[in-house]
């Protein structure tokens, strides 16, 4: 894609980007189930994401402070 592009036939390059538009909701799917899945393997290992985020990088407010009442998620993390 990027040789179409660099090329300027924009032709061309509509039609691959229209060839390669239904990989995109596999793609998503496929992020969404690796998320799930190493939350779940951390969670079954009893290890926490929080464990590998140096204290530093931590905000003053800590990690959990993402504004929900549920604590900072908007989905289940496995845990």
């Amino acid at each position: 894609m990027q040789s179409i592009y660099q090329s300027g036939d924009k032709q061309k390059l509509q039609q691959k980007m229209e060839e390669n538009k239904s990989l995109l909701p596999t793609m998503m799917f496929f992020g969404m189930m690796d998320m799930m899945m190493f939350s779940m393997m951390f969670g079954m290992m009893g290890i926490g994401m929080s464990d590998y985020v140096s204290q530093e990088n931590i905000p003053d407010g800590g990690m959990d402070d993402g504004g929900m009442d549920d604590g900072g998620f908007d989905f289940d993390i496995g845990c």
